[in-house]
């Protein structure tokens, strides 16, 4: 990755690696501190810089660091930043201006000369064919924008809007808009720089021709010579001009009189009309444009149109390099100076009758190429005519590259495209390169011709090789490689070197011809290949590229060889088969010295990949015939159908030819499992136009790709490296096999490496469809252990017979695909010819694949085992832990209902930790640290070892650990004497594997049992017993203690749940006695009062039945009065008939209430009423609760709605009345467990009836029993005797009709008027004696009945003679009257008031007890008397 700057001095390194990765932010001038740099976003950073406010000193100008990266660069690193920033679309500095102001500034041509342009013009010159020159030599119309004056639109930013019209995805001109581009310039006022646009061919083009924009940084005035160049070398000047000085004014004149074709974008107050530049300049009017009022885009549209109308044909065409030569009339420093010229006058030469056709030219300039074998006088004569050439070509290349730095990223590749059209065969410096290499092949091997020209040349090219030039290592058109050229310059490229220095790597890029390899390379290591440009050019090329110290470590090596592969699958001249063979042969050198191979899959269709990717295959076929393989690592350049079925394919066809365990392994790849990658890059195509943007994404999968490439090089880093020498042996070793066509495969074979692919393909099915056979397999196996498991049979058993079922099943299908694929390839012709190696190679991969499957199946069972070991033992924890969680919350429970105090979370917790240690305590558990046995083991051994002296065998000790898939083997060096005792011992005394639970018993077993044998067995012997034995008692031990460590984790599991699982506790401990409570409430505030009421409602009338049934005096008022009456008289007593007197209703309900009293003493069935009442009520309450809707346990339920349910269900269903007062209020509005809740409520219903049975059995307090009736007996029985509430208006006697609603009353008896209570307010008095009518005052002797005309009074009220029995009453009221005078002291004081005695007759006297109720009898019929 690319990290961010953060110091200024960073800007250039990481400006150059950004634009090399194309990278749209390459310019970007923001520096990040130290202190951020975290922040790997760049753009963040960018951000965060300009809103912070920081000085010049933090961030520069964009055009300076551009201008600075320039001056401070050679010409070829200008040559590929120029190339690098037309690639990003970025404008090219054309005029660099001098750090003295007063100095003109240089024009830099060269670098522009490696620039070429591809477009697809309007023209019909060109009928619509693409167009690919060099834009420095190339005629087209040269538009240069320059200012004068000051205005506030962005000249840059309108260039800007015209190169990208509509959309704007480019800012090819840096503009005050853009981060950093508000900051003042300091290197670069007078900067010139040039951007181009060519067009697509289509209708959106914005000009139909490739046009050149120059612009000119800062008021053209204070640059003078640049507004000279630019008028001179300009097909149209365009000139922002604003308020002008008279300076400024003068040189647009001077620009009209200069410039073929001048344009005006007029930025000046139109109110000042000495200040605009139409006044004083006579121009069309559809030359100027008045832009004062008008936006950057708005300038830019109608800038645009402007231009468009004087293109293609209205403007002249120029070109760069007339540009140098009008800038050298100026005095205008030009880049190509004395040393170039010298250089190209020297090219030039070499490339005379270049005219003559490059096919020409090379037969008669370069005649070794093509040619693998001439006649020894043909070779002289060529080498005689072109010694002085070579000679003088070479010492020009010598002094060109020695002038440059020795840095990768300044590469010395001469672009041949600077010299000849690119749609003209190709030919570059590579081509002069391979004719040297020729001349010294053939010179060096020929008799009597080695100059001393000739023996210099392989040092020249050493030094090559060290600036970057890459070295041909083959011709691919003449399938050559000159092996003693090549030996010769590693021969001088060593001594140039360090010989502690000469470590190293392979890094090859294998593709298709046109894949951008070259382009990879360059963004990846700064190294330029030659360009694959055309068809005839065919080769592989090798550059040194030098690791940087602090990478040497990590990759393991000095320098990595990069090697490209041009014109791969190319469309030559050559025959089908040729072509083919020379590819292949390319392929396979490539792929079998390479450490690293990169193989690019670029976009193909249909047919056009099979080439290409049946070389591929073959070269990796080869190569592992050969012995080696390198790390795999594919690039794709594309997402679509092909690119991905390739890229599959050759993943697999990879996977299948990687050495596997027990075969002999690449030296190339010390870890042969790694699996190779892939990485997707979407880069800029050859045929890309510049006006096409560069994938957003590229710069971040080219370091991606990079960073691939670093982990396989560091993967290599373990293995053995290569020299410098030894690479070279590699290759020509590898030259030589192919040469001698030593593979199975031929190099003219395109069919067979096509078949192994699918071949491959068919593996890959097969293989995926094993693993789905085995996947269902291991699901019933899974089922078995189970099953196992719950039938308690021994787990070892019961895996060691699933593994060989397995195993067996493995085999199985291992044979079927066998016999399939012997099938296949005798069916197949292309795979017949080779059936041995394929078999091979593909019977291995079976093989292997078994194996790898077997194991992977035998650690998934083990895994399921012990997984569903540790599962059983979780759940019998939970189950046991859930079980003392339930004991110890019933207990906490009881005692809180119990005691009512209510636990802290302290107490909760001591608690819950008891059940947790006990629940631990019960289980089987045995953790230890996980650890590693082997070591202990070896330190043992080891002890021992010292012990006996046995110093020499200490290195054995580091086969312990590792893992031994035979048994012990028994050798010569193990026995002094006869080899028949070797037998013997093999037979008679095979060692098993001991499982001693200590090593040193072990091996103390051992030492006991060499001593007893009789032969003679020496150290090593008992080293290689000793060593064998412990390294199978560690295995034990190790999956033991494995074992034992699975127990720490499942402890460890349960210790991270113990907070959850106490937490719990205390939470269930809380809701059930949350439920014990709110339940409590419930039944106290609801259903009791409920049953309380059930029961004693209905007990009032209950009682009152009783009575009515058991006394007839309560049947009827007449019966009652009657009672009253008689009581009177035999109770004999003045207070109560002064109280029957005086109050009628207090002396009936006393009465009553002595008769309820008396009942209640006297009854047995109260009780048992009660308790059936209560039975009854229990039962209706415990069906309503068991009505209530059922719910999942455990589950918890609002209890309120359901509580309501409860009262409802006794309301509608049983009758019964409750009230639901108590339930308004937040107090019933809780979560709880229902079931829980419903049986904490059973219990306290019986409880309650508990209670309320023992209350009921016991002695009851009558007058308690009695206020707690909503009925009151008495006074129900005495308002049912009462009758009416009237009194006879004259005697006051109570009515004793019985009828509702009469009208008539009627009294049982009178009362006599003198025994009422006097009354002096009373209206009238009458006397009760008989015969005497009312108000007749009569002596002591005679009484007169009081209301004898009462009808005749009182309507409603009927007369006493209407009762044939009225008569008969005198005796009780005399006999009442004579009890009445033995109180004379009380008649005195409540009667008579002071009035004189009453004096009673004797006859009254005689008057009997009986006789007075006698009297009352005749007045009652007689089945009203059966009371008496």
């Amino acid at each position: 990755k690319i990290q961010s700057p953060q110091e200024l001095k960073d800007l250039p390194r990481v400006f150059l690696r950004r634009l090399w990765l194309l990278s749209h932010d390459a310019r970007t001038s923001c520096v990040q501190p130290e202190q951020d740099a975290p922040n790997e976003n760049f753009k963040a950073s960018e951000d965060r810089f300009g809103d912070s406010g920081q000085d010049s000193q933090s961030i520069i100008n964009p055009l300076d660091l551009v201008t600075s990266v320039f001056m401070s660069s050679n010409p070829f690193l200008q040559q590929e930043i120029a190339v690098h920033m037309m690639q990003c679309q970025f404008a090219v500095p054309l005029v660099l201006p001098n750090i003295d102001p007063e100095i003109s500034g240089k024009l830099h041509l060269w670098p522009l000369r490696g620039v070429i342009g591809k477009w697809k013009s309007h023209s019909q010159e060109t009928s619509g064919r693409f167009q690919e020159v060099h834009l420095a030599t190339t005629n087209m119309p040269n538009i240069s924008c320059v200012k004068l004056g000051y205005f506030g639109v962005s000249k840059s930013q309108v260039l800007n809007h015209v190169l990208n019209g509509h959309k704007f995805c480019r800012e090819t001109f840096v503009h005050r808009g853009m981060n950093g581009g508000q900051m003042p310039r300091r290197l670069s006022n007078g900067l010139v720089e040039v951007g181009w646009y060519v067009p697509n061919g289509k209708v959106c083009d914005i000009f139909p021709v490739p046009v050149t924009i120059s612009n000119l940084r800062g008021n053209a005035s204070a640059h003078e010579k640049c507004l000279q160049l630019l008028c001179k070398t300009s097909s149209v000047v365009v000139v922002f001009c604003g308020n002008l000085q008279e300076k400024e004014k003068q040189l647009i004149v001077t620009c009209k009189e200069m410039a073929s074709k001048l344009l005006l974008i007029d930025f000046s107050d139109t109110e000042r009309s000495d200040n605009r530049a139409a006044e004083f300049v006579e121009l069309p009017r559809e030359s100027v444009l008045p832009a004062n009022t008008l936006s950057e885009q708005e300038v830019a549209a109608k800038l645009s149109d402007m231009l468009k109308e004087l293109l293609p044909g209205s403007l002249k065409h120029v070109t760069l390099e007339a540009a140098a030569t009008f800038a050298s009339e100026l005095d205008i420093e030009v880049d190509e100076g004395p040393v170039c010229k010298k250089a190209m006058a020297a090219v030039e030469e070499v490339l005379k009758g270049f005219d003559e056709g490059p096919a020409n030219f090379q037969i008669k300039q370069l005649p070794l190429q093509g040619i693998s074998e001439q006649p020894n006088g043909l070779v002289q004569e060529s080498l005689e005519s072109r010694e002085n050439t070579q000679e003088h070509l070479s010492k020009e290349k010598e002094s060109i590259h020695i002038s440059s730095e020795r840095n990768v990223q300044s590469v010395a590749s001469e672009n041949q495209v600077s010299f000849f059209e690119p749609d003209s065969p190709s030919l570059g410096l590579e081509n002069f390169l391979r004719e040297m290499g020729l001349i010294f092949e053939l010179t060096h091997t020929g008799p009597n011709s080695r100059t001393q020209n000739v023996l210099r040349l392989p040092s020249m090219a050493a030094d090559l090789l060290l600036y970057g030039v890459p070295l041909e290592l083959m011709d691919g058109n003449a399938s050559n490689m000159p092996t003693c050229w090549l030996s010769c310059v590693f021969a001088e490229l060593k001594h140039r070197l360090p010989q502690e220095r000469l470590r190293t790597r392979v890094l090859t890029n294998l593709g298709k011809h046109n894949a951008n390899h070259q382009d990879f390379f360059s963004t990846l290591f700064g190294v330029k290949f030659p360009e694959e440009r055309g068809t005839t050019k065919r080769g592989m090329y090798i550059a040194v590229l030098e690791v940087p110290i602090h990478f040497r470590q990590d990759l393991g090596c000095d320098f990595l060889f990069l090697i490209n592969i041009v014109g791969l699958c190319s469309s030559s001249a050559d025959n089908k088969l040729n072509r083919l063979m020379y590819d292949n042969e390319m392929a396979t050198i490539a792929t079998a010295v390479s450490d690293v191979l990169m193989q690019n899959c670029c976009p193909q269709n249909g047919k056009q990949h099979e080439n290409p990717f049946g070389v591929m295959v073959n070269a990796l076929l080869c190569s592992r015939e050969y012995g080696t393989l390198p790390i795999h690592q594919l690039l794709v350049q594309d997402e679509g159908i092909h690119s991905k079925l390739q890229t599959f394919q050759m993943r697999r066809v990879y996977e299948v030819l990687k050495p596997k365990n027990g075969e002999k392994e690449s030296t190339n790849d010390n870890n042969p499992n790694t699996v190779n990658s892939a990485t997707f890059v979407k880069g800029p195509q050859p045929n890309r136009f510049f006006s096409e943007p560069v994938d957003i994404q590229y710069s971040k999968a080219i370091l991606s790709l990079k960073k691939d490439i670093f982990e396989a090089l560091k993967r290599c880093a373990a293995s053995k490296v290569s020299s410098m020498p030894e690479f070279m042996g590699h290759v020509g070793a590898v030259w030589d096999a192919v040469k001698s066509d030593s593979f199975s495969i031929g190099m003219q074979d395109g069919d067979s490496a096509l078949a192994f692919s699918l071949l491959c393909t068919e593996l890959s099915h097969w293989e995926d469809t094993l693993l789905e056979h085995m996947e269902s397999w291991l699901i019933e196996a899974s089922k078995k252990i189970f099953a196992a498991n719950a039938l308690n049979t021994e787990q070892n058993d019961m895996l060691s017979c699933l593994s060989n079922e397995a195993q067996e099943e493995i085999q199985s299908e291992g044979i079927k695909f066998k016999l399939h694929l012997e099938t296949y390839l005798m069916n197949d012709n292309s795979l017949k010819r080779n059936v041995e190696m394929f078999t091979q190679i593909l019977m291995s991969n079976i093989g292997n694949f078994q194996d790898q499957i077997t194991k992977e199946i035998f650690q998934k069972l083990e895994t399921i085992s012990e997984n569903h070991c540790s599962l059983r033992q979780m759940k019998k924890f939970e189950s046991l832990l859930q079980e003392e969680q339930e004991f110890k919350l019933l207990a906490l429970s009881e005692t809180s209902k119990s005691t009512k105090i209510l636990f802290q979370d302290a107490e909760l917790e001591e608690e819950f930790e008891v059940v947790w240690s006990k629940t631990l305590s019960n289980l089987d558990f045995r953790p230890s640290k996980a650890d590693d046995i082997t070591f202990r083991v070896r330190e043992v051994l080891k002890q021992n070892l010292i012990t006996r002296g046995l110093y020499k065998h200490l290195k054995k000790l580091d086969d312990v650990g590792k893992n031994q898939t035979s048994d012990f083997q028994i050798n010569d060096e193990h026995f002094g004497y006869r080899s028949r005792l070797k037998h013997m011992f093999e037979d008679n005394n095979k060692l098993q594997r001991t499982e001693a639970h200590y090593i040193v018993e072990l091996l103390e077993n051992v030492e006991k049992a060499l001593k007893e044998k009789s032969m003679e067995i020496r150290s090593v012997f008992e080293v290689d017993v000793k060593v064998y034995l412990c390294n199978a008692a560690c295995q034990d031990f190790q999956k033991l203690h494995d074992r034992f460590a699975k127990d720490r984790e499942l402890l460890s599991y349960l210790s991270e749940r113990k907070s959850k699982c106490q937490a719990e506790f205390i939470y269930h401990f809380r809701k059930r006695d949350q439920c014990q409570r709110i339940a409590k409430a419930f039944v106290s505030m609801v259903i009791k009062p409920t049953v309380l009421d059930y029961i004693y409602r209905p007990l009032g009338m209950h009682i009152v039945e009783e009575i009515k049934e058991k006394a007839k005096e309560c049947q009827s008022p007449r019966a009652f009065q009657i009672s009253l009456l008689e009581e009177l008289v035999k109770k004999d007593d003045f207070r109560s008939f002064k109280e029957y007197l005086m109050s009628f209703d207090n002396s009936g309900l006393k009465k009553i209430q002595e008769m309820v009293v008396a009942h209640l003493s006297e009854s047995s069935t109260l009780g048992k009423w009660r308790q059936q009442k209560l039975g009854e009520i229990i039962g209706k309450v415990a069906a309503a609760v068991n009505q209530t809707p059922e719910v999942t346990d455990g589950v918890l339920s609002d209890t309120k709605p359901l509580l309501e349910k409860i009262c409802l269900i006794l309301e509608k269903d049983a009758g019964v009345y409750v009230s639901r007062v108590a339930l308004n209020g937040p107090l019933f509005s809780i979560t709880t467990e229902w079931n829980r809740f419903l049986k904490c409520l059973m219990e306290l219903l019986a409880t309650i009836r508990m209670d309320l049975g023992q209350e009921f059995s016991q002695n009851v307090d009558i007058t308690e029993l009695l206020q707690s009736l909503s009925v009151q007996p008495q006074e129900y029985l005495f308002n049912a005797v009462r009758s009416c509430d009237n009194r006879c208006p004259l005697c006051r006697a109570p009515c004793v009709e019985e009828a509702l609603g009469h009208l008539v009353h009627k009294a049982l008896l009178h009362w006599p008027i003198c025994m009422l209570p006097f009354d002096s307010h009373s209206q009238s008095c009458v006397s009760c004696c008989d015969n005497q009518t009312p108000g007749h005052n009569s002596d002591a002797h005679g009484f007169y009945h009081a209301c004898k005309n009462l009808q005749s009074l009182y309507p409603n009220w009927s007369n006493p003679l209407d009762d044939t029995n009225s008569q008969n009453t005198s005796n009780y009221w005399r006999y009442c009257t004579l009890k009445i005078h033995k109180w004379v002291h009380f008649l005195t004081a409540d009667y008579t008031h002071g009035s004189k005695p009453v004096k009673i007759p004797e006859e009254w006297k005689k008057i009997t007890q009986q006789e007075a109720l006698g009297s009352l009898r005749e007045i009652v019929p007689t089945e009203d008397h059966s009371y008496g």
